[in-house]
């Protein structure tokens, strides 16, 4: 986790110095990266590990997964929300490398890790 989180805040600097921002920007720079963190875990509240959830009944589990899946909902919200004010204070010259920049941004992936659909290439 946190190699991911030092990777992000690696590619962000990049796109940063990339975009070449003039100090108007960097209060919507700002709100941008801070919805592109994860939240920290609020303290006391562990994730439910297998166990836990395999004690559940279905529908006590259907539950949690809908509530988790709101959550998901609601930061990726706040992500599309912060990313288009951020976007609109961007020149047009800005908002092409942005666009050409952010084209894989959150993709996983890469060689040897092909995206949910894909398919392994077939060995012969």
């Amino acid at each position: 986790m946190e190699r991911m989180q030092a990777k992000r805040t690696q590619r962000l600097a990049e796109l940063k110095q990339k975009l070449k921002l003039e100090a108007s920007q960097e209060g919507a720079w700002n709100s941008f990266t801070a919805a592109q963190q994860r939240p920290a875990r609020p303290a006391g509240q562990a994730r439910m590990d297998r166990a836990e959830f395999a004690k559940l009944t279905t529908p006590q589990r259907l539950e949690h997964m809908q509530a988790r899946q709101a959550e998901r909902s609601a930061r990726f919200a706040r992500r599309v929300e912060a990313t288009r004010s951020f976007y609109a204070t961007l020149s047009p010259a800005q908002q092409k490398t942005f666009d050409a920049e952010t084209v894989h941004f959150g993709h996983r992936g890469g060689p040897g890790h092909p995206h949910h659909g894909q398919r392994e290439p077939a060995k012969s």
